[in-house]
């Protein structure tokens, strides 16, 4: 049966159903987790989806944790977009690695899609690309659809403003000044 649309009058039914896009944002460090956050702005600014979007939000250095862990699993397996922001500077950590393979076995959708965002300055590409293979390996034979994003190093820090602290991150886009390139279709795995 149709959803009743409260855009129209009388709950008038509609064949359009609307669907709170559900996102589970892990991140390693503050400037990943702005990264990340950037991601997702563009992302919600370039779709259709519009705020209509549920976010939770993980910092994979608790993953150590086998509670904090799991609880991040259950709530990934339920997202429909999985973004994990790395610095790129090393290999995954074990409990990383754990977290994705504990979500690919618990996942309840048909399809989601896993966004990787990368910092990377192409001097510790051997541990990068470990880590691109491993996660092709893990969401090859599943319905997961791998994205990834190759973002430059950090940017120096700008001077400070009046009223912030000396070593603070500035919250402005002059941080990351070019907005990220998004493609419409297509993944590592297809």
């Amino acid at each position: 049966m149709p959803a009743a649309n409260p855009g129209f009058p009388d709950g008038i039914p509609s064949s359009v159903v609307s669907s709170q896009l559900e996102v589970c944002l892990a991140y390693q460090d503050l400037p990943t987790g702005l990264l990340a956050r950037r991601f997702l702005s563009d992302l919600l600014n370039h779709s259709q989806v519009g705020n209509e979007f549920s976010l939770s939000l993980w910092n994979v250095s608790m993953f150590h944790l086998p509670e904090i862990r799991d609880e991040a699993a259950l709530n990934a397996s339920k997202a429909d977009l999985v973004i994990l922001s790395l610095r790129g500077d090393g290999a995954l950590e074990r409990d990383t690695e754990n977290w994705l393979t504990q979500w690919i076995t618990l996942r309840t959708a048909d399809e989601c899609a896993l966004a990787v965002l990368i910092h990377h300055d192409m001097q510790v590409t051997d541990a990068v690309g470990h880590t691109l293979f491993w996660l092709q390996q893990i969401t090859r034979p599943t319905q997961v659809r791998l994205f990834l994003g190759f973002m430059p190093p950090a940017i120096a820090e700008p001077p400070s403003q009046p009223g912030s602290l000396p070593g603070s991150p500035l919250f402005e886009t002059e941080i990351f000044p070019n907005p990220l390139d998004i493609h419409p279709e297509g993944g590592l795995n297809d």
